[in-house]
């Protein structure tokens, strides 16, 4: 599940870069890419949450 998070975080980076410079900055390839950071940033955030170790 943490590969998938960094997985799709990856992707959305590079699609963000890509719609600023093969689309012209279409603000909705902007707004599926935000999405898809979005959700890979909150897979991480509640795995790390439930799975890391107590100290």
């Amino acid at each position: 599940m943490e590969k998938l998070a960094y997985v799709l975080i990856f992707i959305g980076a590079i699609f963000w870069v890509f719609s600023i410079f093969a689309m012209q900055g279409r603000w909705q390839a902007q707004l599926l890419a935000a999405l898809i950071l979005m959700v890979g940033i909150m897979i991480a955030h509640v795995w790390e949450e439930l799975f890391r170790e107590k100290k």
